[in-house]
């Protein structure tokens, strides 16, 4: 599934669309680096309503002068390098620049482009929205480089918070869709990864490409995934080195980490809390449609007039030992009272207890 398809990177494809087609250069910001695709999905939202030209800048050389030599060598600098003087060029109008390869130059060739840009927002408001051109700037890095100060034709635009969890429930979804899983199996299994991964998408892929196990008992593969990475226990969280969403969600290979690994056993909890307990529902009232009349006897025969379909896994469990239920069901309806007494509980169900639940 494409990526740039889910509801958040959708979204924020449509920002930065729209501050370009109000006039305002845009910078956006990566944690760690930037992903695949992101310039061809944004210049095929604009569809061709600017001319886009990629350009990458030369380290130790200042961008006034990069620029003149690329676009209007012509241009004089006798009155000094001017932002404005571009601006008024014709040639260098109604273009979109795409920036790209500032993060592999040197910290003082940002510091440059960033005051250029300021410049330049500021010159650029004399230009007419349609006439002026307009920068795209893309910073990645653990952390990315800071902003440039915002302007009305100035803005950043930051990969936070962009993602979630119904995003990666989205692509999880999709993903497992190609194995052969009944639907309670597809159900946990993709809300497991959403729910570990949390907003992390790099996480939600490598879950994707492990076996059932290994997505429903995580902590290995992301403790070695945190061994990859160099990550320990004293990595820094936040969000421009990638360990935290903007909310200070911890990334789920920095919180397997933990001894014990409490968060991911919780998020994995609540993956099988959201999905098993009402599959232990639907095995409730298959059982008790099966045996509907002889529990209606029993009731009607205790002054009690509820319906036995309202009755509880727990109430349930306590009107099959009665006589004229057969042990087999009495097994399965005290099993089923034991898993749900566990989830209640906090407590994570077994592997075994999963592939009953999960086989229909």
């Amino acid at each position: 599934m494409n990526l740039w398809l889910l509801p958040g990177p959708a979204r924020f494809l449509r920002r930065v669309e729209r501050s370009l087609r109000e006039g305002v250069s845009v910078v956006v910001r990566f944690p760690g680096s930037k992903l695949a695709g992101f310039r061809e999905q944004v210049l095929a939202l604009l569809h061709g309503s600017l001319q886009c030209t990629v350009f990458r800048p030369e380290s130790a050389r200042l961008p006034f002068d990069c620029l003149r030599d690329r676009f209007v060598p012509q241009l004089s600098t006798e009155w000094g390098p001017r932002p404005l003087d571009l601006c008024d060029q014709h040639e260098f109008q109604g273009r979109l620049i795409w920036v790209d390869g500032l993060d592999a130059l040197d910290p003082d060739d940002w510091s440059n482009w960033k005051q250029f840009l300021v410049d330049y927002a500021q010159a650029s408001r004399s230009v007419r929205e349609f006439e002026r051109t307009l920068f795209v700037v893309v910073l990645a890095g653990s952390p990315p480089a800071d902003p440039p100060e915002r302007d009305v034709t100035l803005t950043t635009h930051d990969w936070r918070d962009v993602v979630d969890e119904m995003d990666l429930l989205f692509l999880s979804y999709e993903r497992l869709g190609q194995r052969d899983l009944s639907p309670t199996m597809h159900s946990l299994l993709a809300t497991a990864v959403a729910r570990v991964a949390t907003w992390d998408l790099e996480t939600a892929e490598r879950l994707l490409d492990e076996q059932h196990d290994v997505i429903l008992d995580p902590v290995p593969m992301l403790r070695s995934v945190a061994r990859d990475k160099g990550w320990t226990t004293d990595t820094p969280v936040g969000w421009g080195v990638g360990t935290a969403s903007g909310n200070g969600s911890r990334n789920a290979v920095l919180a397997a980490l933990d001894h014990p690994p409490r968060e991911i056993r919780r998020r994995v909890w609540s993956a099988q809390a959201s999905v098993m307990l009402p599959a232990i529902d639907r095995f409730r009232l298959e059982i008790i449609r099966e045996h509907y009349a002889q529990l209606a006897t029993y009731l009607e025969s205790e002054g009690n007039a509820i319906d036995p379909l309202d009755l509880d896994i727990g109430g349930l469990t306590g009107m099959i030992h009665r006589p004229g239920f057969d042990d087999s069901v009495q097994r399965r309806v005290r099993r089923l009272n034991g898993w749900r007494n566990d989830l209640a509980h906090l407590n994570l169900l077994s592997g075994s207890a999963v592939r009953v639940l999960a086989a229909s």
